[in-house]
């Protein structure tokens, strides 16, 4: 099994050593928590807004099996969109595991066609 990894990339700003061992720290709690995860591509983008305020656009794209999740979140600070879109892609890896574990424990009746031999 290949060891899951992530990348932290930015635009228009850059991202302190504070930010990157943030995003290490929330992307290592996400991977011991969810071992379907293989890779998490994090980045955060500076949206310049009026009257000199600026918007920080966190984008997270989560790769499983199957179609890449892209997740995204805006806040004023690029450490409040970091954590609101891990926020995010855990509550999304939860709602999987849920569902998951509920399709095992409440299996549903199939009709067959034929009728089976007794034994």
């Amino acid at each position: 099994m290949t060891e899951p990894h992530y990348t932290l990339t930015t635009a228009h700003f850059h991202a302190g050593t504070a930010l990157e061992h943030v995003a290490k720290r929330l992307a290592a709690k996400l991977f011991k928590h969810d071992r379907s995860l293989k890779s998490l591509r994090l980045h955060i983008d500076r949206q310049p807004g009026s009257h000199g305020s600026s918007a920080f656009v966190a984008t997270a794209r989560v790769g499983r099996r199957g179609p890449d999740q892209v997740l995204h979140a805006t806040e004023s600070e690029p450490e409040k969109s970091l954590h609101e879109v891990l926020r995010k892609a855990e509550r999304l890896s939860r709602e999987r595991a849920s569902a998951r574990k509920h399709a095992a424990r409440h299996p549903h009746a199939v009709e067959l066609p034929t009728e089976l031999p007794k034994t």
